[in-house]
């Protein structure tokens, strides 16, 4: 008992030195490390004082460069014209959290005319009477329908 109990801990000691989990600190200028969560969002708010009416969406990729800028694309809602904007922002943070936009473009440029307009609606009388002379046309070519009042008729006995 005493045997297994040690073997239990030696391998819990010796397991405990293993990266099982896959994760590897990342190094400088790598294009695969992940890019911290604040740096995004210091991006997205810096955009966002240029562009007040823009509520973000969607991060699709934000990419480290080896001189310390970031490219990056943000989905964001126009909340003014009620449309979708698409954005390429090339921003370089600094280690104090300023952010700096160095180019910021419209990936797929919007047309204003396009965004949101008021519903319009037809009077009900255009609704009723358009049904009405469909299913009068409707019924005009169908022949007419037996109805059975006797339900006794319809079943088998």
């Amino acid at each position: 008992m005493i045997l297994l109990l040690v073997i239990i801990v030696v391998f819990l000691v010796w397991n405990s030195r293993v990266n099982l989990s896959g994760y590897v600190a990342p190094t400088e200028n790598n294009e695969n490390a992940p890019v911290p969560p604040d740096v995004i969002q210091a991006i997205i708010e810096k955009v966002q004082q240029n562009k007040p009416d823009e509520y973000p969406l969607e991060t699709l990729f934000v990419t480290p460069q080896a001189d310390g800028s970031y490219i990056s694309r943000f989905m964001f809602f126009n909340t003014r014209k009620f449309l979708g904007n698409q954005y390429d922002v090339v921003a370089k943070v600094g280690e104090n959290g300023n952010v700096d936009i160095i180019s910021m473009s419209e990936f797929a440029k919007a047309d204003p005319s396009t965004g949101y307009k008021p519903d319009t609606y037809k009077p009900y009388g255009d609704i009723e009477s358009s049904s009405t002379s469909q299913l009068s046309a409707l019924l005009a070519t169908r022949p007419e329908t037996p109805v059975v009042t006797n339900m006794t008729l319809g079943t088998r006995s």
